[in-house]
């Protein structure tokens, strides 16, 4: 028995003095939004909707480094307008992101990030109104899409951040039995990181 506890006491003193040099900060982030949807060259456009994002952020990194690993998980409305008609949906999304920031000043840093996200389409209009005329036509919400983000931004007091963030969908958002249409969104967020 005191083998084992010696034993854990050892490994937990091992994990404390290398995680010594790790820094996590957690905070909030929200903003606003511009989404639309990119569709095949000759199918029907769409006008952008203007939506929301709210979440919480989470950032890892080494202490003194330049690079940190960035992930969030955040309530956001998509949604497209045909003609006169809106359809919205609520997404919960998962945005993963490597990010690299670069000091210019004492107080002021500019950080730039890529990485993938997942979605998850909650609630909201199951089809594109105003689009196909029967249900043969339609345009059906899909469930589940995952895509690319960037974001890009400054960093005050090593707490504030405020930056523009833009997604774009590998997978269909909405799909009719020729077509599919793929989110591409652009937010504007204000973020504090603890």
């Amino acid at each position: 028995m005191k083998k084992l506890f010696l034993l854990s006491y050892c490994a937990l003193f091992f994990t404390l003095s290398s995680t010594a040099q790790i820094k996590l900060r957690l905070g909030a982030i929200g903003g606003v939004s511009v989404t639309g949807l990119t569709t095949g060259k000759g199918v029907t456009n769409f006008d952008n909707y203007n939506g929301y994002n709210v979440g919480l952020l989470g950032e890892v990194s080494k202490v003194n480094s330049v690079f940190a690993l960035s992930a969030g998980i955040s309530l956001s409305e998509r949604g497209a307008i045909y003609k006169t008609k809106e359809s919205k949906s609520k997404y919960i999304s998962l945005p993963v992101y490597l990010v690299y920031k670069y000091p210019l000043l004492k107080h002021l840093s500019v950080y730039g990030g890529l990485g993938p996200y997942a979605s998850l389409r909650l609630s909201g209009n199951s089809y594109l109104k105003g689009v196909g005329d029967d249900e043969n036509g339609r345009w059906y919400a899909e469930r589940f899409t995952v895509g690319a983000n960037g974001k890009l931004g400054v960093e005050l007091f090593k707490h504030f951040q405020l930056g523009a963030e833009y997604q774009r969908g590998f997978l269909d958002d909405y799909k009719s039995n020729n077509y599919g249409a793929k989110n591409s969104s652009w937010a504007f967020n204000l973020g504090m990181l603890f």
